[in-house]
């Protein structure tokens, strides 16, 4: 079977959003959508319509001219505008969008910001895995090294290193009593080895927290990354603890099953050769590290839902399989 046939088709993803949308509605009860769209049009100084891809706890529309979003959110689940500046900061206007608050309406929080062009990842993937098309692939691995390479050279100041440390490492720990048995030699060659990514040498960066196929955003026609959204997750930790979110531009879930690209060793080589170029000349040992960096955070990723070491039978393990098995 083709993997563009394993694909979401871009009208699922619009079928959830909706989805998504309505949920909000019944959770946040003193407006409704329209009432959201005619305020947002007043801000935006036009017509305004909702995202191909919703958050599960806001309600975002974007301008006629896409120029600017409109998002609301409910009080518990603010947006820190310092956090984003910072965001902005280590990786600059391209991949971060501006977002100033602009105070409450009808009981939720409203925020603008400036409108990302192109399309999520997950809307344009089915295109970007057609055969013909693995140069344009080609393109949107090539900036994600961009996208680390800037956390790599605008580091944030140090952070208690001893407590992530620790956090890590409790978490990990707790892995030990819950993961399948098939697990326990990669987890153990994590723990044991996580000293590494904090011997107060290897980079400590901001990190986002997931930089998946909804929340980056690229040009279908040249496969370049325009912008990445949701930057509330981010935190400071070891280089390389997201590494894992290239492996999955490169490949698809099924229920059960993890489905590589036909080209991804090839795209993978391609990605740790550009990271190199990019934030200058890697060493073997470095390299190493930044790898024992995304092991760990592989675990800490899949390993938990919600704060919640996984089951057993949970499909994100298929995942962890997966990505595990290559480097």
């Amino acid at each position: 079977m083709e993997i563009t046939q394993l694909i979401p088709s871009a009208a699922s993803y619009q079928a959830q959003a909706a989805y998504q949308i309505s949920k909000f509605f019944e959770t946040n009860e003193l407006t409704t959508q329209q009432e959201c769209d005619e305020h947002a049009a007043g801000i935006a100084g036009q017509a305004v319509s909702p995202t191909t891809m919703q958050g599960q706890t806001s309600y975002t529309v974007m301008a006629a001219d896409c120029s600017m979003v409109v998002q609301f959110r409910p009080p518990d689940r603010p947006l820190d505008i310092p956090d984003l500046d910072t965001a902005r900061t280590v990786y600059g206007r391209r991949f971060v969008p501006a977002c100033v608050f602009r105070g409450s309406w009808r009981g939720l929080f409203i925020y603008t910001m400036d409108a990302i062009q192109g399309d999520a990842f997950a809307m344009t993937r089915q295109n970007l895995f057609a055969s013909e098309n693995k140069y344009i692939l080609s393109s949107t691995i090539s900036d994600y090294s961009a996208v680390f390479g800037a956390s790599w050279t605008n580091r944030s100041a140090t952070p208690d290193l001893k407590q992530i440390y620790h956090d890590y490492d409790a978490r990990l720990a707790k892995l030990g009593d819950t993961l399948p048995a098939r697990f326990y030699s990669k987890l153990n060659t994590a723990r044991n080895q996580l000293w590494r990514i904090f011997d107060g040498v290897h980079p400590i960066v901001l990190n986002h927290a997931g930089l998946t196929e909804n929340n980056v955003h690229i040009d279908a026609t040249t496969g370049r990354i325009t912008g990445v959204v949701d930057w509330p997750g981010a935190s400071l930790g070891p280089f390389g603890v997201s590494l894992w979110s290239v492996d999955i531009a490169l490949g698809i879930q099924s229920v059960n099953e993890w489905h590589w690209h036909p080209a991804h060793s090839e795209l993978r080589q391609q990605f740790w050769e550009t990271l190199s170029n990019t934030i200058g000349p890697l060493t073997d040992e470095q390299i190493a590290t930044i790898k024992i960096g995304r092991a760990v955070g592989l675990f800490l990723a899949f390993g938990f839902c919600k704060g919640v070491p996984v089951e057993d039978d949970d499909s994100g393990l298929a995942c962890l399989d997966a990505l595990l098995a290559v480097e």
